[in-house]
């Protein structure tokens, strides 16, 4: 569990009012995204746990510390709306987009130091493609009564700042500053 959660967690607000929010309803979109996250996330997950493998505990702290940093920090700075992109991608034209998009992401950067950290990469794996497809879902789950600037703002604005902060503390941690 200390991989599953984390991971689903902080790809959720990582993802929050992105490319993958704006696509996901998308004709196709929906396994292209499933599959291209799989992927994306299982090459991270691979490094993470090569990595936790060569580094200790602290150095492992750190690292989660600085995903979580590097993944919120540019959120605060400013919110981008998602680029248009033609309505119906089709399935190979979708996943090739999402896949190109995830290769470097912050989500990937998370999930590679969550892997790292645990015991259980596999968990971070499943947590982190859980956190996806709910961040995914969620414009759906939300309905249209809820304005698109709000959605992106307002959450994307929270989700930064927990991401900062759990970020900040994790570095602090490692540190020993506190």
């Amino acid at each position: 569990m200390e991989g599953l959660i984390p991971a689903f967690i902080a790809i959720l607000l990582a993802e929050t009012g992105g490319s993958v929010q704006a696509l996901a309803g998308r004709n196709g979109a929906l396994p292209a995204l499933a599959l291209s996250t799989l992927i994306s996330l299982g090459i991270a997950v691979a490094g993470g746990a090569v990595i936790a493998t060569m580094i200790g505990p602290q150095p492992r702290m750190l690292l989660a510390g600085l995903a979580l940093l590097f993944a919120g920090g540019p959120m605060l700075l400013r919110v981008k709306p998602p680029r248009a992109q033609d309505d119906a991608p089709g399935f190979s034209k979708a996943f090739f987009r999402y896949l190109a998009a995830q290769l470097g992401d912050a989500s990937q950067f998370i999930a590679f130091a969550i892997a790292a950290r645990s015991s259980m990469p596999l968990l971070a794996l499943a947590g982190g493609w859980g956190g996806v497809m709910l961040a995914a879902a969620l414009p759906g789950l939300l309905g249209r009564d809820w304005p698109e600037a709000a959605r992106l703002g307002l959450l994307r604005r929270a989700s930064a700042l927990l991401l900062t902060g759990a970020g900040v503390w994790l570095i602090i941690s490692a540190l020993r500053l506190i």
